[in-house]
């Protein structure tokens, strides 16, 4: 399994009036880059920023038994809980 590296946190949408998880399938290439993302579960405004979040993540990629760097994908669960607003 790819290891990440680098982590962006995604931004709480604005206009998003819920609370709740989205979980990603990313694929991983080569390098550690994220090549696609795909919802395999969320809602609205949460599922968007998580992607673009997820879109910037860095991985150490997978190496194959000759210890090339190869494909490979990971899963993340990313928790979404209503903002504090200070008053």
């Amino acid at each position: 399994m790819p290891y990440p590296v680098y982590i962006i946190q995604p931004s709480y949408p604005p206009n998003a009036f819920a609370h709740g998880s989205v979980t990603l399938r990313l694929d991983v290439s080569e390098e550690g880059e994220v090549s696609d993302v795909r919802v395999i579960e969320g809602m609205g405004g949460l599922t968007d920023a998580s992607i673009d979040a997820a879109r910037e993540w860095k991985f150490v990629p997978v190496k194959d038994a000759q210890g090339k760097p190869t494909r490979s994908h990971a899963y993340a669960v990313l928790v979404y809980r209503f903002p504090l607003v200070a008053q």
